[in-house]
């Protein structure tokens, strides 16, 4: 066993610092809710485990560290390395903002449309210029007359008692509560929306609705009237970016839904019909907010969303008599590309249809 010393880390759970050691730039908190700390020793590197249950600090160490530089000069993990490798193996050669704009065009997508994109950007195989690159060429797919939308959501701005993967110690919860920061539409990052989604929303031009939680981008002339309003509740509503959509849509405008490389349980588009068929399980719904500069927790209540038939509801849409949705390959990824307002008809009628209703 090496030498080393307990030391308290920043979020003040106890770790173990080896001599010559140094700590990573976080503690972490691993799959199964344990909280613990990296450090590094030469190449090698040393977890310190840190269990809430039995108040012990466990050590694995000696587990050697393989990195090695990337194209860009970056260090990288073995496990980050192949990841990329498998990204480069989908594709014969490397995507760019020509090809994939070739691609785009191909599948239908117009000079002046409304596009509301989903994206993954890993599916496409390997891209040069990454998410930079996804987004110059669907800013010029659409051309200066068009408007991109795309989900900015901020998941972890919410009850913390609610978190399970990973749960957080019962205690910790009113003081996450108190402490997160309230939702800013400027500087709030959002969370699990992919790369692509998360630069888009920092494009200039671009802006974003006010919703705590389920927030949308949008950059083009239309952009405005999008994201103008978003109450906390119906988040998905008529009065929600996802509403605003719908009425373009119903006026005559070119309004598109892209998933690029995901499926249907990505498409927030079938929110708006769960809304408009107004069924459903309710919760109550937590987030921190900022009201005039000031910081606070607000609670309300909405219809719980609720994606898990939503592979099944856009199986069922292609597979209905005049299904308004395109199919296709941009890059190495699968892609859909449906119209809108006919999206949401068919899912409010699909509900009433395939869904238990319950009464709110």
């Amino acid at each position: 066993m090496r030498q080393g010393k307990i030391v308290t880390a920043r979020n003040r759970v106890p770790c173990w610092v080896p001599e010559g050691g140094k700590r990573g730039i976080a503690d972490l908190l691993d799959g199964k809710g344990t909280l613990f700390s990296r450090c590094t020793v030469g190449k090698y590197e040393i977890d310190s485990f840190y269990c809430p249950r039995c108040k012990k600090i466990l050590i694995d160490a000696d587990l050697k560290l393989e990195r090695t530089k990337n194209a860009k000069g970056d260090f990288m993990s073995e496990q980050m390395m192949q990841k990329e490798r498998d990204v480069m193996a989908k594709v014969a050669e490397p995507q760019t903002v020509e090809s994939l704009l070739r691609d785009l065009a191909a599948l239908g997508i117009a000079q002046g449309d409304t596009l509301l994109v989903h994206c993954s950007l890993s599916s496409l195989g390997w891209v040069c210029g990454g998410a930079q690159a996804v987004n110059l060429a669907l800013r010029q797919a659409v051309g200066a007359q068009g408007t991109l939308v795309m989900p900015a959501q901020t998941n972890e701005n919410s009850d913390p008692a609610e978190w399970e993967a990973p749960p957080v110690p019962k205690e910790w919860v009113e003081t996450i509560r108190q402490n997160m920061p309230g939702f800013d539409p400027a500087s709030s990052p959002s969370r699990g929306m992919g790369r692509v989604a998360e630069l888009f929303r920092t494009l200039p031009g671009s802006l974003r609705s006010g919703h705590p939680q389920v927030s949308f981008a949008a950059n083009g002339p239309l952009a405005e009237e999008i994201t103008a309003s978003h109450p906390l509740s119906p988040q998905f509503g008529v009065e929600s970016p996802l509403g605003a959509l719908y009425r373009l849509g119903k006026a005559g405008k070119p309004v598109k839904i892209l998933l690029l490389g995901v499926g249907y349980g990505n498409c927030t588009a079938f929110h708006l019909a769960e809304t408009l068929w107004g069924e459903g399980e309710t919760a109550r719904i937590g987030a921190a907010v900022l009201e005039n500069g000031e910081r606070r927790w607000v609670w309300f209540t909405d219809l719980e969303p609720d994606a898990d038939d939503f592979p099944a509801l856009g199986a069922a849409y292609e597979a209905s008599p005049a299904p308004a949705v395109k199919t296709g390959k941009i890059g190495a990824a699968e892609c859909r590309l449906a119209e809108f307002v006919p999206a949401v008809d068919f899912a409010r009628e699909w509900f009433l249809a395939n869904r238990r209703e319950t009464k709110r």
